[in-house]
């Protein structure tokens, strides 16, 4: 067993700022906004509270690092390289542990990171990653690593309820938020809610059916039972509002927009509406649609989460 990685549930916190001191890049190639985000930060918050250091609730007890994360384990599968954030030498590695692919695993508690590894950057300095992907490690003990070297592969192992890397600072042993410590090299603004993934189907689902291959269909026709929109949102909370807005081809309103207001404070959330296809609406509405996904907090305007385009064909009943 490599005891280092139960650091992960044993160290303590600090803000201190480190100016000048030392900076680290961004531990995974993907363009934050696009192709991944930021689903977890580190817990800032005094022993009975759970805040991250903006005072949101993307945060969860006691978390440690940065988790930096994927819509899909389909997207995980294709390969997201995870990389060095500075020079530095690999203390040790853990390449072992499966991949899950589902919410519901078994895990050993006493290797929670997973497969990963622990980099000295300086006698002051350590970075851990966490979670990466079985067989994907491709440095070993005592390598020396240059800042961007690519090291493995994001993946969901140990305690991982979603594809992701969990990244660790730590200034003497000690766990150090990178945000309020400006410590990125470039900095990353802190985003307290967005789209994770988004698409439409011809079928009911669930948040089950889209965190493994999501259905991203982009032509319907009155053979069809529906045109469902579904999105997930991370860092939602209680009394915010998700909306769907359907568009003919006209470019006109289609219905009244179905309108989701939730329930409480969580990190992610599911949600789909759509409208019945009918020989009636193929028929006369045929051509290009759009759906608009908008989202509304408190009293601030609606912001447009996305979009997407589809094509509904009328297919006439053979005779």
């Amino acid at each position: 067993m490599i005891r280092w990685i139960l650091l992960l549930y044993a160290c303590t916190f600090t803000q201190a700022a480190f100016a000048g001191d030392t900076t680290f890049q961004f531990p995974v190639d993907c363009q934050l906004g696009e192709n991944c985000y930021v689903q977890l930060y580190v817990d800032n918050g005094a022993r009975d509270e759970i805040i991250d250091f903006k005072g949101g609730y993307l945060t969860n007890d006691k978390h440690t690092g940065t988790d930096i994360a994927v819509a899909t384990y389909e997207m995980m599968d294709k390969g997201i390289p995870v990389l060095a954030a500075a020079d530095g030498t690999v203390l040790g590695i853990r390449d072992e542990a499966p991949d899950h692919y589902s919410r519901k695993y078994d895990f050993d508690e006493e290797k929670a990171c997973g497969n990963g590894l622990l980099i000295r950057h300086n006698p002051q300095w350590t970075t851990q990653y966490c979670h990466m992907k079985l067989g994907s490690i491709r440095v070993k003990q005592g390598d020396k690593v240059k800042a961007g070297e690519k090291l493995g592969l994001m993946g969901s192992s140990g305690r991982a309820d979603f594809p992701h890397l969990h990244f660790v600072i730590r200034h003497y042993g000690k766990v150090v938020d990178p945000f309020p410590s400006n410590l990125w090299a470039n900095p990353i603004d802190y985003i307290p809610f967005g789209a994770i993934d988004m698409g439409l189907t011809h079928q009911r689902i669930s948040v089950k059916d889209v965190i493994n291959r999501a259905p991203r269909q982009t032509t319907f026709s009155s053979e069809d039972e529906l045109v469902l929109a579904w999105i997930r949102v991370f860092g939602v909370e209680e009394d915010d509002i998700i909306r769907f807005a359907f568009y003919t081809p006209e470019n006109q309103l289609f219905g009244t927009p179905s309108a989701v207001r939730v329930d409480g404070h969580f990190k992610e959330w599911f949600s789909a509406a759509g409208f019945t296809l009918s020989k009636k609406v193929t028929s006369h509405l045929s051509g290009q649609w759009c759906i608009v996904y908008e989202y509304k907090r408190g009293n601030s305007p609606w912001v447009t989460l996305g979009e997407l385009t589809f094509q509904v064909n009328h297919s006439p009943i053979n005779t």
